[in-house]
């Protein structure tokens, strides 16, 4: 009796339908991730200024990790500005990154020097405004996001 000869893998695939899964479980934890963190840096604001700094830190860590798995689009996106087919998202997205910038940056001397006046003003206008735009993000997103859960779950 003959063996049947042996089916190639791909490279760097141990288990056919692996890696999908765990892509799928990335683009979960990630969307879901962002919008926990959005809304628990906006309530934490009540739990005193050391609580809200450590969440907006670690909302930092969830929009790095974000950015970075999506770094060949940002690439694409800073090479080609407003030529790029999804200018809109773009322009949006720049909005987006100042908007938390802005908020992180204006968030250390009120947590770290107890600043009021026109740096705790901005911080606050700047927090408000963050979270509609990331759910604006997930909006103008949500065609992406549900292609990649469809295809990984079908893989």
């Amino acid at each position: 009796m003959e063996r049947a000869a042996p089916v190639a893998q791909p490279a760097g695939r141990s288990v056919p339908g692996r890696r999908a899964g765990s892509r799928r479980m990335q683009t979960i934890v990630v969307t879901v991730g962002l919008l926990f963190t959005a809304f628990i840096a906006f309530a934490s604001h009540e739990w005193g200024a050391t609580w809200h700094s450590i969440v907006g830190i670690g909302t930092l860590g969830v929009i790095a990790w974000h950015v970075y798995s999506q770094r060949h689009w940002v690439t694409s996106a800073a090479r080609k500005r407003t030529r790029h087919p999804e200018r809109k998202l773009v322009i949006y997205n720049a909005v987006l990154a100042s908007t938390f910038v802005i908020a992180m940056v204006s968030g250390f001397p009120v947590w770290l020097a107890g600043a009021g006046g026109l740096v705790e003003r901005v911080h606050a206008a700047s927090g408000m405004v963050f979270l509609p735009l990331v759910i604006g993000h997930l909006i103008l997103n949500r065609r992406r996001v549900a292609a990649k859960l469809r295809r990984r779950a079908a893989a």
